[in-house]
């Protein structure tokens, strides 16, 4: 959702401090962790590298709205089509700055990495910001480096937090890959009863191979999903995001002025 305001992917990001990495060996098996989505293992091993204060700086550049007019595309109308809780795994304060400045908004709550698991119920049900992995200006609650992920996926009250998110919500995943993040087997937990929320995920398709139909390929991602209780929305591309939204806040306004 962030990229079109000029945010970089996770795997990019780890991709670009790679390359400040001087050993060439070193280099190649960080390269290798990535291209294997093994992103904990790569993040550990590039902070280990450049040391703390660099790697910080380095991500807090990288994440850092500068100028409002480079925010972009269908995260501009997210404040105003969801209007309760937004959870996002990016580090950066794009969110934050569209509450603040475009949607005018001053009383809502930024929850951010570890901090979920000492928050009360009532902010479940508040206009929010739940940052699952933090933020890139606070490391002190970032869950990005394994041994991040290691101390709060392994924190009940954390892991506790976040099941209720998920089974308390239907949600609507935005530009996630829906890979390798260790969330996914929490939902995939909760996805086991057959009570548990549905969850919908706007996808966009496979570009086919050739001459061969990617059909296959759908069948084999929706079944897959399914096992989280997660069914795709299959769009053209990412840009088509953006009309989605307006046609969606157009049936918002009708729908209040029918009710």
């Amino acid at each position: 959702m962030s990229v079109p305001s000029g945010m970089i992917t996770w795997q990019k990001m780890l991709e670009d401090l790679s390359d400040r990495i001087e050993r060439p060996r070193v280099k190649e098996g960080i390269k290798h962790l990535i291209a294997s989505h093994k992103y904990e293992d790569a993040a550990n091993e590039i902070y280990n590298r450049l040391g703390k204060r660099l790697f910080n700086e380095l991500l807090e550049n990288r994440y850092r709205v500068l100028n409002p007019e480079d925010i972009k595309g269908a995260v501009k109308i997210v404040p105003d089509l969801f209007n309760g809780m937004i959870i996002t795994t990016n580090f950066d304060n794009v969110l934050e700055y569209l509450l603040r400045t475009e949607a005018e908004e001053t009383s809502f709550a930024v929850i951010e990495g570890s901090n979920l698991k000492d928050i009360m119920e009532p902010d479940y049900i508040t206009r929010s910001i739940i940052k699952i992995h933090g933020d890139f200006k606070n490391p002190a609650n970032r869950i990005l480096l394994k041994s991040e992920y290691e101390l709060n996926y392994s924190n009940r009250k954390f892991k506790r937090k976040l099941k209720k998110i998920f089974t308390d919500k239907s949600l609507l995943f935005l530009g996630c890959s829906l890979v390798s993040d260790r969330y996914m087997e929490i939902i995939k937990s909760i996805g086991r009863n057959d009570a548990a929320r549905r969850h919908y995920a706007l996808m966009k398709l496979p570009a086919p191979i050739g001459d061969r139909q990617y059909y296959p390929m759908l069948d084999r991602e929706e079944k897959h999903l399914s096992k989280f209780n997660i069914f795709p929305i299959w769009i053209e591309d990412y840009q088509d995001m953006e009309a989605i939204f307006f046609t969606l806040l157009k049936l918002q306004a009708e729908d209040k002025l029918n009710s």
